[in-house]
C-alpha cells in the first residue's frame, strides 16, 4: 500500500512538472503575426534588379514576392503566405531564402519608374516563365542595375546593411 501510495505520488509531481515545463516551452515559442495590411485593389509590385525578387513599393512596409510566395519581415522574425493579403504564416531562420541576405543597399529608394513596374495578375500569371527566361536580363536598365550592385562587392552573399536575411529585419 505505501509502495502504491509513493508511486501515486511520484506520478502526480511527474505529471505537475510536465505541465509547468509544457506551459513554459509553449509561452517560449509564440510568435505574433504581423498586422493587417488592406489593399483597396491587387497591388503593383517593382522587380529589384540582380534579382527575381518583386516588392510592392509605396508602402511604409517590405512585402516581398520571391518564387511563388509572398513574404514579410515584422519585428525581427520573417513571415510567408501564399497570397499578398495573408494569411503570414511564421518562417524559421533557415527557411528564409537567401536572396533576401543579398538584396542591394538602398533598393526601396529606387527611382523604379514604369520599366520595372508590374501588375499583379501580369506577375502571378508569368513570374515562372519570367525567372526561366531571364526576362528581367534582356532590360538594359535593370542590367545597368544589377551590373552596378554587383561591381559594389554583393556577389559575395554578405546581403545589404538594412537587416533582412534570414535572421530577421531591424
Amino acid at each position: 500500500m505505501k509502495r502504491r501510495r509513493a508511486f501515486l505520488l511520484a506520478a502526480a509531481a511527474l505529471i505537475v512538472c510536465s505541465i509547468g515545463y509544457s506551459a513554459q516551452a509553449l509561452a517560449a515559442t509564440v510568435v505574433v503575426s504581423p498586422p493587417v495590411i488592406a489593399f483597396d485593389t491587387e497591388p503593383e509590385l517593382v522587380v529589384i534588379p540582380g534579382s527575381y525578387v518583386y516588392r510592392v513599393p509605396d508602402i511604409e512596409m517590405d512585402i516581398f514576392f520571391y518564387q511563388g510566395f509572398w513574404y514579410r519581415p515584422f519585428e525581427g522574425r520573417w513571415y510567408r503566405s501564399r497570397h499578398y493579403n495573408g494569411p503570414w504564416g511564421y518562417v524559421g531562420p533557415r527557411r528564409v531564402p537567401g536572396i533576401f541576405l543579398r538584396l542591394p543597399d538602398g533598393y526601396r529608394g529606387w527611382d523604379y519608374g514604369p520599366d520595372f513596374r508590374v501588375h499583379y495578375r501580369d506577375l502571378h500569371k508569368n513570374w515562372r516563365h519570367w525567372e526561366r527566361r531571364k526576362h528581367w536580363d534582356r532590360h538594359d536598365r535593370w542590367r545597368d542595375h544589377r551590373d552596378h550592385w554587383r561591381d559594389r562587392g554583393h556577389r559575395d552573399g554578405r546581403g545589404h546593411r538594412d537587416g533582412h536575411g534570414p535572421r530577421g529585419h531591424r
